[in-house]
């Protein structure tokens, strides 16, 4: 493309869908409440900093879990968690959710890519 602005123009907010305006180092959606940085000529459409996937966790929360995972491994962090939660935490280390691996020739010391894990179910099944 000659010009990125021309493509710019045509992708639409990923959260509100209305078109995205081409700034210096950012686009802003037309009604002025996202905005996304651009680097390297790449528009990063992530979502805010403090959200993650599901919301079952605030950005403190997640935080705090992230720390313990660190010092304590990640299954025995996920007890600090409150129990209203737990119905959650069973939801992800589940491993009906990722039954599919049987089906794929997986061997030892073989290495797979879990793109866009959410909260990795999949990934610990693998």
């Amino acid at each position: 493309m000659k010009n990125n602005k021309d493509l710019y123009n045509k992708i639409l907010c990923p959260i509100c869908y209305t078109p995205l305006r081409f700034m210096q180092d950012k686009v802003i959606c037309d009604n002025g409440t996202h905005e996304f940085a651009i680097e390297n000529g790449v528009i990063l459409l992530e979502e805010p900093k403090n959200y993650y996937w599901g919301g079952w966790l605030d950005y403190v929360e997640m935080s705090v879990l992230l720390n313990e995972v660190h010092r304590v491994g990640w299954l025995e962090a996920l007890n600090i968690l409150p129990n209203y939660k737990i119905t959650t935490i069973q939801n992800i280390i589940d491993e009906r959710r990722a039954t599919w691996q049987f089906l794929l020739p997986i061997k030892e010391r073989k290495m797979a890519l879990d793109f866009g894990c959410g909260m990795g179910s999949i990934s610990i099944g693998l």
